[in-house]
């Protein structure tokens, strides 16, 4: 029990203590001596406290909480990483100061303290901060210089979690690397078979496999410059046939040595980070690469004899016309991503015009005279006229409409007429809604038909249907079936579509010009609100059955063009 002087609030959850760990949450309050002062991380099974040790010096206090361990693995990275920090001295590693356990059997926690590092981490600083060319290669050397130490000793320490929340910047600037939790000794300088560890984006490719080298950390350095100077996550810019793409980076100087730190073979990478640091001291501090004919480019003294001269000129052009080249190449790229941004707010455009409200699924179950605009006049007309006929031919006695009684009777007559007419439409466009959402496959474009006929039911959109299946190698002899497939459901959806437009256009000529027809492997019309209700039912009692059968339609796209056709009367009658 803490003594009265002692009760203080819990640093995770504020509940007043009165024990050595909070009733509320379980937060520590004094485990093995050190007082608790904040949280700094906490992850599912364990939590980093900053705390003061008995001496006063304030540490990193990260306590592993063992009943909520989801296996052995992870007591077996918590041990190592202390063993790990124990046996590593650099001025930028976080020295431990100690590991303990409390408590017995479900209630035991482990826990270890370390130097406690003052200051942010470089994701946290790029949240307010715009890296420059220079600062990512002071990064790179500060990380290397770590890396070195790391590499260096026998056996090699491997990181494997290396990125920018690992990295913290110290208020003089120096970086520390933090987190061994991932971290293993390679005695053959390379770790195969391990358990997968890392973090997506930062790891190479060979680390998925669990085949772990020196060059894995190199890779993951270059993905968090990566990150640093683009501001956007590594993940977002790897290609699977030819790793990271560099093309987003305004770093001249760094491109080409982050393309070979980030290189998708481990071959192809420097092979150590001795190396990599020689390389990047190689680079001009003004910020353009070194190059050996630089030297021969420099203006010939009147000592220098004609030849000389004439090849220093040589090679002046040459690099002149490779910077040209370089930078028509880049420009090629700026703009090939550009349209690739414009393409993607595009999509993003389009897919937020394609959400569907409850009430465009009740236009796509209505009828002309029961739209949204038109089933209130129609409930008026209903309930006003069913007033009419009782008090014309004397059904029933009624109250007059001058009193108060037949005025209330007419609106009820009014609000039934509204709910008989439009109730049975509100739960099929329910219904309609629910099965939507429960769809076994993505339905495209219905919304954007429905919104482009801006609440007219006699606007039509030229629109194709397709149906997307599922790349994947087909059983032998299945392939017909799966053609039969394809073309059965087009078919039936076209017929469906046909349907509904019969019904709304009588007169042959605009029937045959909205008709829906099959194309190849797409169906091509006209479609509106009501026509789309006629897809959704092929796809909701048809296409979806039809799915878990076979297991291959991955998408339905409904595609509307820009053309639009709008009937010249209101039934297209002649």
């Amino acid at each position: 029990m803490l003594s009265s002087m002692e009760a203080t609030a819990c640093v995770v959850c504020g509940a007043r203590l009165t024990e050595a760990r909070c009733g509320a949450c379980g937060a520590a309050a004094r485990p093995g001596g050190y007082e608790v002062r904040r949280l700094i991380a906490r992850t599912p099974h364990s939590r980093v406290y900053l705390a003061r040790a008995p001496g006063g010096q304030e540490v990193a206090l990260k306590e592993l909480l063992f009943a909520q361990v989801p296996d052995a693995q992870e007591l077996d990275a918590f041990e190592r990483e202390a063993r790990l920090l124990e046996a590593l001295s650099h001025p930028r590693i976080p020295r431990l100061l100690g590991h303990f356990q409390e408590g017995e059997g479900a209630s035991l926690r482990l826990y270890m303290a370390s130097e406690y590092i003052s200051g942010e981490t470089l994701l946290e600083r790029l949240g307010h901060h715009t890296f420059s060319e220079r600062e990512a290669q002071d990064i790179g050397r500060q990380v290397l210089d770590i890396l070195v130490y790391l590499h260096g000793r026998t056996p090699r320490v491997l990181h494997r979690d290396l990125k920018p929340a690992n990295l913290i910047r110290r208020p003089d600037g120096t970086l520390v690397l933090v987190d061994f939790g991932a971290a293993r000794e390679a005695a053959q300088g390379a770790t195969a078979g391990a358990t997968l560890v890392g973090t997506f984006g930062y790891m190479p490719l060979e680390q998925f496999g669990g085949t772990v080298d020196v060059t894995s950390d190199l890779y993951a350095l270059g993905a968090t410059l990566v990150h640093l100077l683009g501001r956007t996550p590594p993940a977002e810019h790897f290609r699977p046939d030819e790793g990271l793409d560099l093309a987003h980076l305004e770093a001249p100087t760094l491109r080409p040595w982050l393309r070979k730190l980030t290189a998708l073979r481990p071959s192809d990478r420097y092979s150590s980070a001795a190396l990599a640091r020689q390389a990047l001291d190689a680079l001009r501090p003004g910020g353009q690469p070194v190059h050996s004919e630089e030297v021969a480019a420099t203006p010939p003294s009147a000592a220098v004899p004609a030849a000389l001269a004439r090849l220093a000129h040589e090679a002046q052009a040459a690099r002149a016309a490779t910077a040209e080249a370089r930078g028509r190449s880049e420009q090629r790229v700026l703009n090939a991503a550009e349209a690739k941004v414009r393409e993607q707010e595009r999509c993003r455009a389009r897919h937020e015009d394609d959400r569907l409200t409850l009430l465009d699924f009740y236009r796509m179950a209505s009828h002309w005279a029961t739209t949204p605009s038109a089933l209130p006049l129609l409930s008026f007309f209903s309930g006003g006229g069913v007033y009419l006929v009782i008090s014309t031919f004397k059904l029933m006695q009624l109250p007059n409409l001058e009193t108060r009684a037949g005025l209330l009777l007419v609106l009820a007559l009014i609000a039934a007429a509204f709910v008989g007419v439009g109730g049975p439409l509100l739960l099929r466009a329910w219904r309609w809604r629910r099965a939507f959402r429960r769809l076994p496959f993505a339905l495209e474009g219905l919304g954007q038909v429905v919104h482009r006929a801006d609440g007219e039911w006699t606007r039509f959109t030229r629109c194709s249907l397709r149906l997307i299946f599922r790349e994947v190698e087909a059983p032998p002899g299945t392939d017909d079936l799966v053609k039969s497939a394809r073309s059965t459901a087009l078919r039936l959806a076209a017929d469906r579509a046909n349907e509904a437009l019969s019904r709304m256009v009588t007169h042959p000529e605009l029937f045959q010009k909205l008709r829906w027809t099959i194309q190849d492997d797409k169906a091509e019309g006209y479609a509106n609100w009501r026509t789309c209700g006629q897809l959704l039912t092929v796809c909701i009692q048809s296409l979806a059955p039809l799915q878990h059968e076979l297991g291959l339609l991955q998408a339905v796209l409904l595609e509307p063009s820009e053309q639009q056709y709008k009937l010249p009367n209101k039934r297209g009658r002649r």
